[in-house]
């Protein structure tokens, strides 16, 4: 039996390395196009939060309950404390080319 084992000090940094850029790239900009992902799966407290964050609703996220909004983030999150509410980026990748042009 051939047995295959990777150090273990790359693998961590690998590791690190692809959270830490998973996390940058799922960062919610200061202003912008951003993803509310309900914990609860209630899209209601996802339309709520983004009204009480003055966001605008721009179409229904890839994620069940989810919506893409422009909006600020601090206030967002504010309206988002408590509530279950994940606020992340939305990217292309994830939540597809919504608006004509090339921009979400």
């Amino acid at each position: 039996m051939i047995r295959f084992s990777l150090p273990l000090a790359p693998v961590c940094q690998l590791s690190v390395a692809a959270t830490i850029l998973t996390v940058i790239a799922l960062s919610p900009p200061q202003r912008g196009a951003m993803l509310l992902v309900p914990l609860t799966g209630q899209i209601a407290a996802v339309v709520n939060v983004a009204m009480a964050g003055k966001a605008a609703l721009l179409a229904q996220g890839p994620l069940p309950g989810s919506m893409i909004v422009i909006g600020d983030r601090a206030a967002l999150r504010t309206a988002a404390s408590g509530r279950g509410i994940l606020l992340l980026s939305a990217p292309r990748a994830l939540c597809g080319d919504r608006a004509a042009g090339g921009t979400v």
